[in-house]
């Protein structure tokens, strides 16, 4: 079984109804429908982690390499 994916933008109607077109399915196929809100306000924290790298240091290197005993 393959998964295809699909990714559209559209906007919420006057009475919350959300109509999308054209989609790459099959009639009749069933389908998971996930919405995400683009004026989605950050977490209970306040912040989010989006543009909080400021840089990254040996990103291709092991992480806690000394920690594993079934490396040593």
């Amino acid at each position: 079984m393959s998964v295809q994916a699909h990714w559209s933008e559209a906007t919420v109607g006057e009475h919350g109804e959300l109509l999308l077109r054209g989609l790459p399915f099959d009639a009749g196929e069933p389908v998971d429908v996930f919405v995400i809100s683009k004026g989605a306000k950050p977490g209970p924290t306040g912040s989010t982690l989006r543009d909080s790298v400021l840089a990254y240091q040996d990103p291709l290197d092991p992480v806690a390499g000394d920690d594993w005993d079934t490396l040593r």
